[in-house]
């Protein structure tokens, strides 16, 4: 990057007052879901600016941008298609996204000490979340006064949302990157925290973000780790976490004995047939989200029945045979997530991008490529988008939160590797 275009940027007060704002954005996460998206928003008007004021136009034309812009396109095509006011309403709001991914991919292209500050904050908020969430764990409340509202369950400065676990296994890869390309003579440090915000999500009660952050620092480290730091990390994880789960009974049931109960595998382990993947509730929005493919017109098995629709037709009888009912806001799995509110132009975009993920992971894993960086966005992506285990809501704020950061740093590494 020139440095005229570096100054022309740092001299720049609103650009400057938005970045403030995209660099403390995670601690705005953690305040809720009500500032972070007011400054998702202002990436609208800002976006104009930059295009106005920069004459950036040629800046966010190439193919990822307009491949994602495509896909924000498609969801609002796909409620309009489905005549549903309230997807048509939110599925018009949710185009902030998509300016706010090319804010973000505008100062990390743009400005070379962007992305470190952008790290470093991020990594400082880890830091106050690991004391803050084991001081509530030991003493019932957190440093805030912020008390547990479940026992089993830590939500440490989320207070009343209980995505602590989720929000680290989220974030984990501002970690890596952070620790293995600014902090590469740390490494020791680095698996120190690492293990604690590791055990920290188990503790927290959060059965999927702690099976999502194993399996996305495991395949990290055999790409990056020695064989000394793997069997480091590896035998302090599992002594550590084995001791939780015998000292602490509450931990216990809610990780072990209740995932057990749930899956009926303790009944149920000579029937194998009888075995459920999950719980009876994720059975029964899988088996709604399913009907509500199965049972539409052609038009809702191409389209689906609308962005963000399944909370809207869930209650419909033809949709649900289960006594206890099977609703929720989403259907708690990406994949009858997208099959029911998309269809399946939206299932073959998802398809498209998964594999594309997994390729690129395949390459730049077995071939050596030098793309570390893109790595672990590309591992990060195929793992909060993997089909096969329950998920939050991939189109609510807080996952979507995430998606954007994810692929703004995706379309910066793809234009610069």
């Amino acid at each position: 990057m020139s440095n005229s275009k570096f100054e022309e940027n740092v001299n720049d007060k609103l650009l400057n007052i938005y970045k403030i704002l995209i660099l403390i954005f995670p601690i705005l996460i953690v305040s809720g879901n009500f500032i972070s998206n007011g400054v998702v928003v202002l990436s609208f008007p800002i976006i104009f600016y930059i295009i106005l004021t920069r004459k950036k136009t040629n800046f966010f034309l190439n193919n990822e941008v307009l491949l994602v812009l495509l896909v924000f396109l498609y969801f609002l095509l796909s409620s309009i298609i489905s005549k549903n006011i309230y997807s048509i309403e939110y599925s018009s709001r949710y185009l902030r996204f998509f300016t706010f991914i090319l804010v973000v991919y505008y100062f990390l292209k743009l400005d070379e000490k962007f992305e470190k500050k952008f790290l470093k904050l991020f990594n400082l908020l880890f830091f106050i979340l690991l004391i803050d969430g084991f001081y509530q764990y030991l003493n019932g409340s957190n440093f805030l006064g912020i008390e547990k509202k479940v026992d089993h369950r830590i939500s440490g400065l989320f207070g009343d949302e209980l995505i602590l676990g989720s929000f680290i296994s989220k974030y984990i890869f501002v970690f890596f990157i952070y620790y293995f390309f600014f902090k590469k003579n740390n490494k020791f440090i680095f698996l120190f925290f690492l293990i604690s915000l590791i055990a920290l999500t188990y503790i927290s009660g959060e059965r999927v973000a702690f099976f999502s952050i194993i399996v996305f620092s495991t395949l990290a480290l055999l790409k990056f780790a020695k064989f000394k730091e793997l069997f480091i990390f590896f035998l302090f994880l599992v002594s550590i976490l084995i001791m939780i789960t015998i000292k602490d009974s509450t931990t216990r049931e809610r990780m072990i004995t209740e995932t057990l109960k749930q899956t009926k595998f303790l009944k149920e382990w000579k029937n194998p047939k009888k075995i459920l993947f999950y719980s009876d509730d994720h059975n029964a929005h899988y088996q709604s989200a399913y009907l509500m493919f199965k049972k539409g017109n052609y038009k809702h098995k191409l389209f689906g029945r609308g962005f963000k629709s399944f909370r809207t037709n869930c209650s419909k009888k033809m949709f649900c045979d289960t006594p206890g009912g099977c609703c929720s806001t989403h259907p708690h799995n990406v994949f009858f997530q997208v099959i029911s509110e998309t269809g399946l132009i939206g299932f073959a975009i998802y398809l498209y991008f998964f594999l594309n993920l997994l390729r690129n992971i395949v390459i730049t894993y077995l071939k050596k490529i030098n793309k570390p960086k893109f790595f672990l966005i590309n591992l990060s992506l195929f793992v909060n988008l993997l089909p096969i285990v329950p998920s939050g809501n991939i189109f609510g704020s807080f996952m979507s939160f995430n998606f954007a950061i994810l692929i703004s740093y995706y379309i910066y590494l793809k234009q610069n590797e």
